[in-house]
């Protein structure tokens, strides 16, 4: 599974609490755990940059369109050919994102009249400004909010140890409850949260084995690690740091599975970005497991009032596309911005505002970021009257992560930006322990059993709403017991497998598995369920124990499958090649006793260069990650030969002929002349080697007079005593006097 969250929304400026970097590094250096910086950063994913408007809300030049349904690309183009305020004139399948298509404008055509004329096109269904989002990036203004009692308490002995290097840092896993939830709980990827950001550095020591893929919305690849991630990078870490290794910090999720997806150009996103990344999520959430995403970006809206919210007004797009995740079983987590307490763009923020997308989307969980005593920071929005789209709050003040600067490097940063993705990583730990529930019914559970900060007394009061701290502080034990529902948990059941050990035979490998849990053995089909992955190739396999009926929960189990071992002979198609000049590469089939061994599974060490006349050798080696294991590494050759040549000329004599022919000296060191009296050259055959590559003629004597002779003649080179000889031409015939 995998959870979406949207963190730390901002305006277009970087907003600027100072950041506090670990080990004493400077705002704009973090350190690896030697203290030695790193300031190794790839670029970004895209050098260009988004032309926005005045206002800077949007896009200009670009309108967004909404086909209607069953209309195509091809469709579309045949109208883009008569509207001449439209520039683009030709889109494909693959730019249509959910159904939108981004269209540029003709010079001198604003995006108001663009939207206006193109609606009244019957293959239009809806147009759009291309809004324009930014990182909420570092929190402004104000730590405190005046609140004093204290919230983490002692971590109670039940709770899970874990041996990361700076543990002792992350207050906010015990704020959250997240060890004592690890007793229930760890998601151990069986749940992915995409973090829509700018990037990470998906090889950094603390994030890499947890990488499940990687996307770039803007160029529609995987992106280049790493484009200046470092917000994607801290965002990450906090979600699904890899725990209890001794390395950095550990994520809230215990493992999730990670899937950064950048969707920025510069400092700038935009709707067709996010929409694409949306399109990506969706596409993949099966195979990846996708039920969370992170979203860290969005922008203050001024001159707005929380009952004038009409969500999907505006960027409809992006809320449609929310909207569908969420249908599909994806959940959207946003922060909810960093504003107050400060000016920003001319605006003087000094208590809630609305912030876009978070407060227009209805099936989203808006987050707001508390500091270490509970109370919310300062800087942090939060709803307005009549507000109830942040529902949610989480850790947001001294937050120590990973960071970009090298793939050692951790820093200590502020926001609603790691706020947002603590409750996301809360939300797969939910996920996880029963896989069965919609993002509504997460949602309702994490809001259900929020601790209520509003009750200063009483911290264990729960699901009051106050528009401070929403329903309160995200609690991850609560969360995962009441996902349980009073069924039984999985998590302490000894799970064994037999029936081993498991080769390669191209089948699935499923071994025997027992279940039991206090002392009773529990029954397939009616307790658990099982899944497999990774079951037929060498290498290691998963087996999962799914909880059913009154059980709930998962455990993961890995088994070994063992490479085959064969005996392999291997074969070169063709054997023989002409000389060209250029090298020359046969196809190597590998035979392991009574099948043929995919190429995959092999590799082909070729030995010299392949392009003169001469005897070359393919050795064939198994690769390590491979099905297969080799007894021997069988090697098999092919010949380069010499162009051919041919009879240009017979000319008869007295019991003679001279035979000439076309000269061949590229390659080679002579030529053979033969001659018979049969047709078929099966007996009494004779040949004449003729030592050099400039004589072509050759005078045969002392032959029968009145016979008919057929002759031909090949090409020959010496190559390290061994003569690679050409085919031979075709016969010509000749009769003597």
């Amino acid at each position: 599974m995998a959870v979406l969250v949207l963190a730390g929304l901002q305006g277009q400026s970087v907003l600027g609490a100072e950041r506090v970097p670990v080990q004493g590094s400077s705002a704009s250096t973090s350190t690896s755990p030697s203290g030695a910086s790193d300031s190794s950063v790839a670029p970004e994913s895209s050098s260009a940059s988004i032309e926005v408007s005045e206002d800077g809300r949007y896009e200009e030049g670009v309108v967004l369109v909404r086909l209607c349904d069953g209309v195509t690309a091809a469709d579309l183009n045949t109208r883009l050919a008569e509207l001449d305020y439209i520039a683009t004139k030709s889109v494909s399948d693959d730019d249509v994102v959910s159904g939108y298509v981004a269209l540029d404008l003709a010079a001198g055509v604003s995006v108001a009249e663009a939207e206006r004329r193109i609606v009244e096109e019957d293959v239009v269904a809806g147009a759009q400004p291309n809004y324009i989002y930014h990182l909420l990036g570092d929190a402004l203004g104000p730590t405190s909010s005046g609140a004093s009692r204290s919230i983490v308490s002692a971590v109670v002995s039940q709770a899970v140890a874990i041996n990361d290097a700076r543990a002792n840092q992350q207050w906010a896993l015990d704020a959250v409850h997240a060890r004592e939830a690890w007793e229930n709980v760890t998601v151990d990827k069986a749940v992915t949260v995409a973090v829509v950001d700018n990037g990470c550095l998906t090889t950094h020591e603390d994030l890499k084995n947890n990488i499940v893929a990687q996307y770039d919305a803007v160029m529609k690849r995987p992106f280049v690690d790493a484009t200046n991630g470092g917000h994607g990078t801290h965002v990450c870490g906090v979600v699904a740091a890899e725990a209890n290794n001794a390395l950095g910090v550990a994520g809230v999720s215990y493992n999730a599975g990670l899937l950064p997806i950048s969707v920025f150009i510069g400092k700038s996103a935009s709707t067709k970005y996010l929409l694409d990344a949306y399109s990506y999520i969706e596409k993949n959430a099966g195979k990846l497991n996708i039920r969370v995403v992170n979203m860290s970006l969005g922008a203050p809206v001024e001159g707005v009032s929380a009952g004038e919210i009409n969500l999907g007004d505006e960027d409809w797009a992006l809320v449609e596309a929310v909207d569908d995740a969420y249908r599909a079983g994806i959940l959207t987590v946003c922060a909810s911005g960093n504003a107050v307490g400060t000016t920003f763009e001319g605006t003087t923020y000094d208590g809630a505002y609305l912030n876009y997308p978070s407060d227009w989307l209805g099936n989203a969980i808006g987050v707001i970021a508390t500091q270490k005593d509970g109370s919310r920071a300062g800087f942090s929005n939060y709803n307005m009257a009549g507000q109830r789209t942040k529902k949610l709050s989480a850790p947001g003040v001294g937050i120590c992560s990973t960071y970009s600067t090298s793939r050692r490097s951790y820093l200590e940063d502020s926001g609603t930006s790691m706020a947002s993705p603590y409750v996301a990583g809360v939300a797969a730990l939910v996920f996880a322990v029963n896989p069965g529930l919609t993002p509504g019914e997460v949602t309702d559970i994490l809001c259900r059993t929020a601790q209520d900060l509003n009750e200063s007394a009483n911290l264990t009061s729960r699901s009051t709403f106050d528009l401070e701290t929403g329903f309160g502080l995200v609690d991850a034990k609560a969360a995962t017991v009441e996902a349980q529902g009073g069924k039984v948990s999985l998590r302490s059941a000894e799970v064994t497998l037999s029936g081993g050990p498991f080769v390669y035979s191209g089948s699935a490998c499923r071994p025997t598995v027992t279940v039991a849990l206090d002392g009773e053995t529990l029954v397939e089909g009616a307790d658990y369920a099982l899944e497999y992955s990774d079951n037929v190739n060498a290498g290691t396999a998963t087996v999962t124990v799914k909880g059913a009926g009154d059980y709930i929960g998962m455990v993961t189990k890995r088994f070994e499958i063992e490479q085959r071992r064969v005996t392999p002979t291997v074969s070169l198609s063709p054997s023989r090649f002409v000389f060209d000049g250029s090298a020359k590469t046969p196809v190597v089939t590998v035979n392991g006793g009574d099948e043929v061994i995919d190429p995959v599974n092999f590799t082909v060490e070729w030995l010299g260069g392949r392009t003169s006349v001469g005897r070359y050798s393919a050795r064939v080696v198994a690769r390590s990650d491979g099905n297969y294991a080799f007894e021997s590494e069988p090697v098999a050759t092919f010949e380069i030969v010499p162009k051919g040549t041919k009879i240009s000329k017979l000319k008869a004599g007295k019991k003679r002929f001279t035979a000439k022919w076309k000269k061949q000296t590229v390659q080679t060191s002579g030529y053979q002349l033969q001659y018979c009296l049969k047709k078929s050259f099966a007996s009494k055959t004779k040949t004449i080697t003729i030592g050099k590559s400039k004589k072509v003629e050759k005078t045969v004597k002392k032959l029968k007079g009145k016979r008919r002779y057929y002759v031909r003649v090949r090409t020959f080179k010496t190559v390290g005593g061994v003569r690679f000889c050409s085919d031979w031409s075709a016969a010509k015939s000749v009769k003597t006097r």
